[in-house]
């Protein structure tokens, strides 16, 4: 998104986990881990979290052959679950997904 939200929506239900992800003009890796999978249940609306890039070291020999330096994502307090389900709401009207989220917002609390 170009407010760097990352959204998929109609996953089917299922275990989920990401490859990885472009960054810094590089694709970057995640290792696959089965203890780290996202357990998708049907009509379920999932935040997965909020993070930050934080690119790493890089040296020139790494640059020259085409190598990504090194990164790590640092959990962010923004945008919070509810500032999502907020803004996904406003965007996602008329989607059919507008009861699975305000269903969302008050488990946690907030109004829709």
């Amino acid at each position: 998104m170009d407010n760097n939200y990352f959204v998929v929506p109609n996953v089917k239900p299922g275990k989920y986990g990401f490859a990885g992800f472009h960054a810094a003009g590089d694709y970057n890796s995640l290792p696959a881990d089965k203890k780290d999978l996202i357990d998708i249940k049907p009509g379920q609306v999932k935040f997965v979290g909020s993070f930050d890039y934080v690119d790493g070291s890089s040296n020139i020999l790494r640059t020259i052959v085409g190598m990504p330096g090194t990164f790590s994502l640092k959990p962010a307090a923004k945008p919070s679950e509810i500032e999502m389900l907020r803004w996904l709401l406003r965007v996602g009207n008329g989607s059919g997904w507008e009861p699975a989220v305000r269903q969302r917002m008050r488990e946690l609390g907030g109004k829709p």
